[in-house]
């Protein structure tokens, strides 16, 4: 519930335009009729639009409730005042019509709406000034009236006809003008001619101030029973009073006419002015005794059609009673059933909630399986290529063998070689070593020689 302070910072014109653009648009959400007021040029914050909402539903946290449910609270809302205008409203208005109209309201735990906002949506619904007479009168007889805009007796057709729409023939919100069409033009032909390619543009135009685009088919579907439910249950109500006014009305005129008889006796009777008279009646001196007797005659008439009347207007106010009973009851079952429908959408929306988590754990536990998978396809791929690969490596493997044996072979051959070869170094060293000690000594020996024959 707001607090006194956040009542007082929504001013009456703040709350009229927001109700009267709530009406206008009921599927827009919270940022949506934001930005819808500022484009009108109205200054009016997402706060004052959620302090405006609570006026109409009390203990409603609009931050965190879906769009779905969000949607379904403000047509309700709508559709509720709609069929009140529609079958409760006075044709012949007076200064006190609002507040009574107001406390038919309360009495139905509803909140108080303003004049100017019933105005706005009679003006919405085309029923303002004479025209809600001829809606009812259209509604009952369901037949051309060539003092109304067709265009307008067009849109009323479509009330009546989505008031028992058969359920089970929705499909989807794209279908929805399709069917409304087909049927108006099977149950207004003759309507259907003078409206002609318009009916296209009113069709759309009606769908789409009630049902939001892309709506589930389930959710259609509940927003047009429920749409059904209100509709039916104010008009039989209203149905119930016009039958009690009718008694009422009845009873009055007999009521007058009983006076207006009594009134003629009462003259017959002062014009009797000679002795008493009972004597006067009885012996017949009375003057006009014959119009006397007619009189008391139409009087005993009158009281027994009175009594008869009394009957019928107690009889019709019980069931006036068992109706107002019955959707009294009618109303609590649908708000019980609306507080479990919310029940079981909160523990739908929690499980949702934890199932989108859950998946999302799962696909990002996919996502990371999958990039393992193509790494381990990728070392598999480059594992198999060097498989391939291993032949053509044990095949060069054994032709260095080979060469590496041939190679082990030559060095062998070219050690043993060497190996000679400085075996016959050594010798030829060791000679040379000989031959040239054998020369030095020759060469001494022949300086020796020299100089001994010098």
């Amino acid at each position: 519930m707001l607090s006194t302070q956040n009542i007082q910072l929504i001013t009456k014109e703040t709350q009229k335009t927001v109700l009267r653009a709530v009406c206008e648009s009921p599927t827009l959400s919270i940022e949506e009729l934001t930005l819808y007021l500022k484009s009108t040029g109205k200054s009016i914050s997402q706060d004052e639009v959620v302090q405006v909402l609570n006026t109409i539903y009390l203990n409603k946290n609009w931050n965190k409730i879906s769009r779905e449910e969000y949607q379904k609270l403000l047509l309700e809302y709508l559709w509720t005042i709609e069929a009140q205008i529609l079958y409760l409203l006075p044709v012949k208005q007076k200064e006190t019509t609002v507040a009574e109209f107001n406390q038919f309201r309360l009495r139905n735990k509803q909140p108080k709406v303003s004049k100017d906002l019933i105005r706005h949506i009679q003006s919405l619904l085309h029923v303002d000034g004479k025209n809600l007479s001829k809606f009812r009168k259209f509604e009952k007889e369901l037949s051309l009236m060539d003092d109304v805009d067709p265009n307008v007796l067009t849109q009323w057709a479509f009330r009546v006809i989505l008031a028992s729409l058969d359920i089970s023939s929705i499909s989807d919100v794209q279908s929805l003008p399709g069917l409304l069409i087909d049927t108006f033009r099977e149950k207004f032909s003759v309507l259907a001619e003078k409206v002609g390619k318009t009916i296209q543009r009113i069709t759309e135009k009606f769908v789409e101030c009630y049902f939001p685009k892309g709506i589930a088919e389930g959710k259609l579907k509940e927003l047009i029973q429920t749409y059904q439910s209100i509709y039916l249950n104010y008009k039989q109500g209203a149905e119930g009073e016009l039958i009690v006014h009718k008694e009422y009305q009845d009873q009055n005129k007999v009521i007058e006419t009983l006076i207006q008889d009594l009134e003629a006796v009462r003259e017959i009777v002062n014009e009797s002015h000679e002795g008493g008279f009972v004597s006067k009646l009885v012996s017949g001196k009375v003057k006009n005794r014959e119009g006397i007797v007619e009189r008391l005659e139409k009087v005993t008439n009158s009281l027994k059609e009175l009594m008869d009347l009394n009957n019928a207007v107690n009889k019709a106010n019980m069931e006036k009673t068992l109706l107002v009973q019955k959707l009294q009851s009618d109303y609590e079952n649908v708000l019980l059933t609306k507080t479990q429908f919310e029940n079981e959408s909160y523990d739908l929306k929690e499980k949702t909630n934890s199932l989108e988590e859950r998946k999302k754990e799962l696909e990002n536990e996919l996502h990371d399986k999958t990039e393992s998978l193509e790494r381990a396809h990728e070392k598999i791929a480059e594992l198999q290529q060097k498989i391939d690969k291993i032949p053509e490596i044990e095949s060069k493997e054994a032709n260095l063998r080979e060469e590496l044996n041939f190679a082990k072979d030559i060095s062998l051959q070219l050690h043993r070689r060497l190996t000679k070869i400085k075996s016959d170094i050594q010798k030829l060293n060791s000679e040379k070593t000989k031959i040239e000690k054998q020369t030095n000594g020759k060469e001494l020996l022949t300086i020796v020689q020299i100089e001994a024959n010098n």
